[in-house]
């Protein structure tokens, strides 16, 4: 079944749309099929008619006129000025670029960004109740966007950090957040060997994490989608539970072919099932005390029974 539909989605499809991942800086890899890689996420856009492709911007030295889409998973390094300068051409000529970026990176993105309304705090998220660990949050709960329309998936974002917008920029760009953690979540800038807590200096939960900058300009389409997590979608975690689609979705609507968001093929494989605290709690007393108690006392109970009979 998945691969009907993958077949029938390239047959609906004219010409193929270009997706171009960057390389150069320590991004994850399309090719690489270790825990780190994206080889996973490549696989699954081309199975939904889009051509994938390696993008070195220190060769290239501008980014191709027929890129539907430009990807950064992750860079861990700086990029030089003249990388800077074609990634600022393509969105000024309407270009839609999804960046992926890490708390705690090197990279020089961060400031960079800022002309877009772009503000990129050097913090990471913690969230205590999170049922993977208190520096993976978890997002069960989505704004309305058409990227999480009807997405009801959890997904997980290992050390995350926060995305927002600058209001001094609100009369040229316009900002549009989908991804958010739960109430129980901080913001920490206080980052050392071991993160804590400070209800006094960090930042209460909800705390955006994903969001979509555009032009108010009627005549640029430019759209830039930042998200303060790479590892998402990395093959480690790609295939637990939501993760890998919500990372379809994104490009997906980049690319303009919402379509995809909802005929998407599902494969067939299995993922990690995310649980609230609680509801470990009630599962672990009900498997080791609950059932194992219940069970024994109803051996005893039809043993004493046969006794008197």
């Amino acid at each position: 079944e998945q691969e009907l539909t993958s077949a029938l989605i390239r047959l609906g499809k004219a010409t193929k749309k270009q997706f171009y991942f960057v390389e150069g800086h320590g991004e994850h890899g399309i090719d690489d099929t270790d825990k780190k890689g994206y080889s996973y996420i490549k696989e699954a856009l081309e199975k939904q008619g889009f051509a994938v492709h390696k993008l070195s911007l220190l060769s290239e030295k501008v980014i191709p006129a027929d890129a539907a889409l430009v990807i950064m998973g992750g860079p861990e390094n700086p990029y030089a000025p003249e990388e800077q300068g074609a990634i600022d051409a393509y969105l000024s000529r309407g270009g839609k670029l999804l960046a992926l970026l890490d708390p705690l990176s090197k990279n020089n993105m961060d400031g960079f960004f800022a002309k877009w309304g772009v503000v990129l705090e050097q913090d990471i998220i913690v969230d205590p109740s999170s049922a993977v660990g208190p520096a993976i949050p978890v997002v069960d709960r989505y704004l309305h966007h058409a990227i999480t329309d009807k997405f009801n998936l959890a997904t997980f974002y290992s050390l995350a950090r926060s995305v927002s917008f600058d209001p001094n920029l609100a009369d040229k760009f316009r900002f549009d957040s989908f991804l958010q953690t739960g109430q129980n979540s901080w913001a920490t800038t206080r980052i050392a060997n071991e993160i804590s807590i400070d209800p006094a200096k960090d930042k209460k939960g909800p705390i955006v994490i994903g969001g979509v900058f555009s032009s108010k300009e009627p005549a640029s389409k430019m759209q830039l989608v930042v998200i303060g997590d790479s590892d998402f979608a990395a093959n480690a975690f790609a295939l637990s539970a939501g993760n890998g689609d919500l990372f379809q979705n994104v490009v997906s609507y980049l690319a303009q072919e919402n379509d995809l968001i909802s005929i998407r093929p599902k494969a067939s494989l299995g993922g990690t099932l995310l649980m609230s605290k609680p509801q470990q709690a009630i599962i672990f007393y009900f498997s080791i005390l609950i059932l194992p108690i219940g069970t024994l006392l109803v051996g005893l109970f039809i043993s004493r029974k046969r006794r008197y009979l």
